[in-house]
């Protein structure tokens, strides 16, 4: 997964692609994190030359195989660092904040 973890307060910033049907904010949330959730894309195509390349995310997500290909080959791309920067800061900035 790709989660970037900011002690004290249990705050982490994950990096979501929106190709991958996983829900890693929900468990981290589970595990009593702050999740910061930042949408990213894929740079390349996880099902591409596979059984499943062209199939919808939402049909994927129900296909083991189909899903763990997409969880195990998307190369996370952020498409826009200064929109990144800001959020990480922000981020940042709130786990020594709350920090008890």
């Amino acid at each position: 997964a790709n989660m970037l973890f900011m002690p004290p307060s249990s705050v982490v910033m994950v990096l979501q692609p929106s190709q991958v049907a996983e829900f890693y904010a929900g468990f981290a949330a589970g595990l009593g994190h702050l999740p910061i959730l930042f949408l990213v894309g894929c740079a390349n195509d996880p099902q591409e030359g596979s059984p499943y390349e062209g199939m919808s995310i939402r049909a994927c997500r129900h296909i083991m195989p189909c899903k763990n290909r997409a969880v195990d080959l998307c190369q996370v791309h952020i498409p826009d660092v200064s929109v990144f920067r800001q959020t990480f800061r922000d981020a940042l900035g709130f786990a020594f904040m709350t920090a008890g």
